[in-house]
């Protein structure tokens, strides 16, 4: 799919999702003796990184709720498109976001890249 036909936002969101990917990959697998960071470590490798939306487009401040519902509606849209996989967490919220092979493809990128 061309970046042309992606908004601003879905293209904010792909990226995002990409570089924390990508941390994902690179960081170390933590102590096993720590169960819940072995947990945590474990459903970020399989699901993609923990949806955050503070975090991953404002710094860590709290979003306006029309950003916050903005970038949660591209999020849908890019699923639709299947370029992002979401996976709700037990209360049936997004929880985590993962690029797919169509997802980095549009982002020019590969699963090695």
């Amino acid at each position: 799919m061309p970046l042309k036909s992606l908004t601003e936002t879905e293209l904010t969101v792909l990226r995002a999702c990409l570089v924390l990917e990508r941390e994902i990959e690179r960081r170390p697998k933590p102590d096993e003796d720590d169960y819940w960071a072995v947990e945590d470590d474990a459903e970020e490798r399989e699901y993609g990184p923990r949806y955050h939306p503070a975090a991953w487009f404002n710094d860590g401040r709290p979003l306006s709720p029309r950003r916050r519902v903005r970038f949660l509606r591209a999020i849908r849209r890019l699923e639709v498109r299947e370029l992002v996989t979401c996976t709700a967490g037990e209360g049936g919220r997004l929880a985590w976001l993962k690029l797919t092979a169509a997802g980095l493809k549009s982002l020019g990128k590969s699963k090695a890249g």
